[in-house]
């Protein structure tokens, strides 16, 4: 059964939203304040563990997003999809497309 399909026979989530693994865990990632790095999650010593210890983080790639008509607690089905190209800078057009004719090659 589709992703679609079993959030339109299920009326549990308010949304779908279908989402990638992230190569690098969410939990190691940082902000930086005065340039200091700060963790997101969790203690900094913690962001130098190998990926293998944490859990698989993924990230909203807006391949496909569902909505119902209500917002009021919002609960939202993830869907993994394969990984997608994000194209907001002209470097990452040409990767998407030396990625498109290697594929075209094969």
């Amino acid at each position: 059964m589709s992703a679609c399909s079993r959030f339109i026979f299920q009326n549990y989530f308010q949304a779908l939203w279908c989402v990638e693994e992230l190569t690098e865990s969410a939990y190691k990632s940082f902000t930086i304040e005065d340039n200091q790095l700060i963790p997101i999650l969790g203690p900094l010593e913690d962001a130098n563990l190998p990926n293998q210890m944490y859990p698989k983080t993924y990230r909203n790639n807006g391949y496909i997003d569902l909505y119902r008509n209500s917002y009021k607690d919002l609960r939202v089905m993830g869907y993994v999809t394969p990984k997608t190209i994000e194209i907001d800078t002209e470097e990452e057009l040409k990767y998407a497309e030396w990625i498109l004719s290697h594929q075209k090659a094969q």
